[in-house]
């Protein structure tokens, strides 16, 4: 009798693409609805996007219960310039390997690699502290001190995973570290769970062909520009990695400030950035 044979491999799960407009769009002119836009600014911002890499301000990795849960799974973690890609092992039928149980979740911890991100990214001054100062909780009817972090999650509604282009309020939480943590609490997780209500296989349980792609898009930081001390006209303008930001005062037209250069004032209760 001839042995029986099988065709496995591994098939790609889902996506996490992290897309921030700091670093994607071109002056002023958004790297969304590309096709739309005449063709020598398509170029540069695909230009602008070949370059692109989310290493430059975070760095993606799973915590310690995924990963042994994705052995447990042949599950695989690879990261990938626009944020990271999740695939698993299949059989020839397209079917994990190893079945998903109704709740199997993969935590996915963010370590800040950029200390301007809170400058040039819109988040509100509260939300950028709370992420940053140790909190008072009660556990275990003992005070200890605590750090928040943001959690961001598939269960919601569509693939875009944060709200208004930006980490609220409504999105921190008390971070418990494991039993043994030595390292530094993250900046933030990023939680993707296999349920009935958002199941990541289709409705014959297999590994979709369009399997889905998951994104948490950040809106750069508008801000007020000066130069030597002098508002230039405008408003609150954009801080951007690439092109130029059409700027002007008396006339002359003014370079772009970076986030090197932007501070928060209290008083006004806004960001003001120095052109030198």
């Amino acid at each position: 009798m001839a042995l029986e044979t099988f065709r496995v491999g591994y098939a790609k799960l889902f996506d996490v693409w992290i897309e921030h407009h700091y670093f994607l769009d071109f002056g002023e002119i958004s790297f969304q609805n590309i096709s739309l836009l005449p063709v020598d600014t398509q170029l540069a911002l695909q230009r602008i996007g070949e370059q692109y890499d989310v290493r430059k301000f975070w760095h993606i990795q799973p915590d310690i219960s995924t990963k042994i849960l994705m052995q447990n799974q042949k599950i695989i973690f690879k990261p990938i310039p626009r944020g990271v890609r999740v695939g698993v092992a299949i059989d020839e039928n397209r079917k994990p390997q190893i079945p998903f149980s109704q709740g199997l979740k993969l935590t996915f911890e963010v370590m800040l690699n950029d200390g301007y991100f809170m400058i040039y990214t819109q988040i509100e001054k509260a939300v950028a502290d709370g992420l940053t100062q140790m909190v008072s909780v009660i556990e275990d009817n003992e005070t200890v001190l605590r750090k928040n972090i943001f959690r961001f999650s598939n269960q919601g509604e569509g693939v875009v995973l944060n709200t208004n282009r930006t980490i609220q309020s409504s999105d921190l939480k008390v971070f418990v570290p494991e039993v043994g943590r030595t390292s530094p609490p993250p900046l933030g997780i990023i939680e993707i769970e296999h349920s009935a209500v958002k199941s990541l296989l289709d409705t014959e349980g297999k590994v979709s062909v369009n399997p889905p792609n998951f994104r948490l898009v950040f809106a750069n930081r508008k801000t007020r520009w000066y130069y030597r001390n002098t508002e230039v006209a405008g408003g609150m303008l954009p801080l951007v990695k690439h092109g130029r930001v059409e700027a002007e005062l008396n006339g002359q037209k003014m370079a772009n400030p970076t986030p090197v250069h932007t501070i928060y004032d209290a008083v006004s209760d806004s960001y003001f950035s120095h052109i030198y």
